[in-house]
């Protein structure tokens, strides 16, 4: 782990002349609260509200002001307005700068705007030490809250009397000296910040020795530049600021950890149900499995604090160890966008998520869980073109200890399936398409029926496209709505979508609209009730492309929720996005998806042996997806994603002919035409250590089939 250090820098002795010498330097006092997000989304919350009173007023202390010099006041605010509109920014009665603000767009929640002006110091804002900002509308506003504001002046290079600390953003030149003044012997210079430091990157604080005379010392820093740069002034002879007592660290060294093939992070009040998984894998899959707890995280990676960064730096030091071996994180617990708590809430027991610095945008905020699967040193954020996951991820969002034990025992039983012969479900894939959209929904789950089945080479100026038949045996039932145009015929959908379920279904995919309680714009397939209610023998995997209806992080009980938790139907996992997404990227991700699901396990371009897992589909879905934008990054795994093979040799049928045409050539049949068809039944061995995939278990139950 990567530790700042203090660097001891003597006094250059020098004589330079008097131009050179510096005794003023900037201060900037900033003013922000964090009051509410009103996306509920990302990571930047806004303060106090003005959009009934059209102004926010503030008069901020400037001790040390000096008269004849400029002021500068900067201020952002999040504003939403129905129309063009203006925004005023003044200094003691003095405009600043008048901002137009335009309509704010569909998607955006607010618009986060920016402005700032100067103007000279007067005698009486030097005598009073004070300047007085204000930021006003032309009318109310639907939306209109401060996200910070902040003025920067000039003042000596000396501590007030009253402060132990107070820090400067100094201009100088190649040679050039501070004067600094009050100073005593316990006085300390350190120069915090320059110009040519990564922000992405740890400084190292350089500490000057100086050599008081009368109250007055001198440093010249040799910068080698000319640039701002950033001086933190001190006296260790005054009270300092205080640390406040957090708790005792029992001994820990997670950094003596034995890199596992599966990591699990969670909470105290989770970790009896996530050993319980960790157990499983020992013992039937041969896994080696670390359960930790995050605050041990937080107190070995991020210096106590809670920060997701701390979560990517313990995965990043078990990649760089043996990539080969760490292959999956499971993050045992839901999250919040609340991060930090500010609404209240035991934030100790839920775990912490990735949100975005967009935090006005419904559709460019989102959260998302791959932050932690990047390895790459070099991707300095996880929407970069090089940032492709590493290790597969996968999530159980429940707080309580309740919810999770539910969904283990659920899950293990699942698992520990033993094959029969009525496991004809294996073979069966379930695609849903919503109606509308011309067509949108239903060309996508097609598009993924061909994914699945050939794997493509697209055809090239030299060469035309190459199909090559996968290996598989699968079922498909297909529910498309688009036949059904209204509302009445719609609930036509419902009972062939419980035929279907009580069939028993692999995996489902479904394609079109959502939210966090409901399927479909007429809410006709499935909402919060129904979820709840659902009965049948087998859970299967549903792959959401639609939006908002994975979001785990708003706090609310979400659609995934009640099927995940139903012990009786439901789900077993669930792939799905966590906030809006837009359909033709989504049906992107689906190819990609049905792609490397088709691709057998015993390929080794991409799959080790038994390696075929949900959470390793999806992370080569993302990373060789055609869709290079943070639309993928929404989407999530809900489950442990290890040792979860999807496919399933078993027995299937595969139509051979229409009307005596081969099925493998476009066919036309019209309307009142007889039709012929023949194919045959495929049974085919499985190539594997285990009677049946761990993805494929089949779930027990002993409630009798009802309806969903």
């Amino acid at each position: 782990m990567t530790h700042a250090i203090i660097e001891t820098v003597d006094t250059n002795e020098a004589i330079l002349p008097p131009s050179r010498w510096r005794s003023n330097g900037v201060v900037s006092i900033w003013h922000k609260k964090d009051i509410v997000n009103p996306t509920r989304s990302g990571k930047l919350f806004l303060g106090e509200d003005f959009s009934s009173t059209k102004e926010f007023e503030i008069t901020m202390s400037t001790p040390g002001i000096i008269s004849g010099t400029n002021v500068v006041v900067n201020m952002s605010a999040g504003v939403k307005t129905a129309d063009s509109q203006t925004v005023t920014l003044s200094v003691d009665g003095m405009v600043l700068d008048t901002k137009n603000v335009s309509k704010s767009a569909d998607a955006a929640i607010y618009k986060l705007i920016t402005s700032f002006g100067s103007t000279p110091v007067t005698e009486a804002m030097a005598q009073a030490e004070s300047v007085t900002a204000k930021v006003s509308t032309s009318v109310s506003l639907p939306i209109a809250k401060m996200n910070y504001i902040s003025v920067s002046y000039k003042s000596p290079l000396a501590l007030p009397a009253d402060s132990s600390q107070m820090r400067w953003l100094v201009k100088t030149t190649k040679e050039s000296g501070l004067v600094i003044g009050n100073t005593t012997p316990t006085t300390h210079a350190w120069l915090v910040f320059t110009p040519n430091n990564s922000p992405y990157k740890i400084y190292n604080t350089k500490q000057y020795t100086i050599t008081t005379s009368e109250g007055t010392s001198c440093i010249v820093p040799n910068l080698g530049t000319t640039a701002y740069a950033e001086y933190v002034i001190f006296d260790t002879g005054k009270q300092q600021k205080q640390v406040s007592f957090a708790g005792n660290v029992a001994n820990q060294n997670l950094h003596s950890l034995a890199t596992p093939d599966m990591l699990v992070i969670t909470t105290p009040k989770l970790k009896a149900q996530a050993d319980r998984i960790a157990d499983f894998h020992r013992q039937h899959d041969g896994m080696d499995v670390e359960v930790v707890l995050q605050d041990d995280i937080f107190n070995e990676f991020g210096n106590g604090m809670r920060d997701v960064f701390a979560y990517r730096q313990l995965c990043k030091m078990l990649y760089s160890r043996n990539p080969l071996k760490f292959r999956y994180l499971l993050l045992f617990g839901s999250g919040n966008y609340d991060n930090r708590g500010i609404f209240g809430g035991d934030i100790e027991e839920t775990l912490l998520t990735y949100q975005t610095d967009n935090s006005y945008h419904s559709v460019s905020s989102y959260c998302s869980d791959d932050y932690f699967g990047v390895m790459n040193d070099e991707a300095v954020n996880v929407e970069g073109t090089n940032a492709l996951l590493n290790i597969s991820i996968g999530r159980i969002p429940f707080v309580s200890a309740a919810e999770a034990k539910t969904y283990v025992d659920k899950l293990l039983a699942y698992m520990s399936h033993k094959p029969g012969k009525t496991d004809t479900w294996k073979s069966n894939m379930l695609m849903i398409g919503e109606y509308g959209d011309q067509y949108i929904h239903t060309t996508q789950t097609e598009s993924f029926i061909d994914n699945f089945n050939y794997e493509i080479t697209p055809k090239t100026s030299d060469t035309p496209e190459i199909r090559t038949r996968n290996d598989n045996a699968v079922n498909f039932n297909k529910i498309y709505l688009e036949p059904y145009d209204n509302v009445d015929n719609l609930q036509a959908t419902r009972e062939k979508l419980v035929e279907d379920f009580n069939v028993g279904q692999n995996f489902i995919l479904f394609v079109g609209h959502s939210n966090i309680s409901s399927l479909t714009k007429p809410t006709v397939l499935m909402n919060l009730q129904q979820a709840i209610d659902t009965k049948y023998d087998v859970p299967p995997v549903m792959y959401f492309s639609s939006c908002d209806v994975g979001r785990y992080d708003g706090g609310q009980t979400s659609f995934i929720d009640k099927l995940l938790l139903n012990p009786d139907g439901g789900i077993i996992a669930a792939v799905a996005a966590t906030r809006e997404a837009y359909t033709s990227l989504n049906g992107r991700l689906t190819d990609s998806f049905a792609k490397y699901l088709g691709i057998s396990e015993s390929d080794s371009r991409f799959y080790a042996k038994y390696e075929k897992t949900w959470g390793r589909v999806l992370m080569f879905a993302k990373n060789f997806s055609t869709d290079r934008s943070r639309n993928r990054l929404k989407y999530h795994l809900t489950r442990r994603p290890g040792n979860a093979r999807p496919t399933s040799h078993v027995t299937a049928t595969e139509v051979t002919e229409v009307n005596g045409v081969a099925a493998s050539k476009g066919i036309a049949i019209g309307a009142m035409t007889p039709i012929t068809i023949k194919g045959r039944v495929r049974k085919r061995r499985r190539r594997s250590r285990y009677p049946i995939s761990t993805a494929m278990r089949r779930f027990r139950s002993t409630t009798p089939k009802n309806t969903i």
